[in-house]
């Protein structure tokens, strides 16, 4: 992911080093990910887009795992 950041973003290296100590202790990586795709969008397309793509990622990835763990449990009840 780090080369992928020095390759295309135009955050200072000094930020890049931040995000990467971040990580190492403990920052979850998709947070960093999600960031440079949204420095990428917002370069290509706009803000709106960047933003747009961040909130359908949230939508079709990490709600759907809330939702498939609720089921999941749902299913579970019904066995016992």
């Amino acid at each position: 992911m780090w080369d992928w950041y020095n390759l295309l973003s135009f955050r200072p290296l000094s930020e890049i080093a931040q995000l990467k100590s971040e990580v190492e202790n403990g920052k979850n990586p998709r947070d960093v990910k999600i960031l440079l795709a949204k420095e990428l969008i917002a370069r290509f397309h706009n803000e709106e887009a960047a933003d747009s793509a961040e909130q359908e990622f949230i939508n079709r990835f990490q709600k759907a795992q809330c939702l498939m763990k609720c089921l999941n449990l749902r299913s579970l009840e019904k066995l016992v």
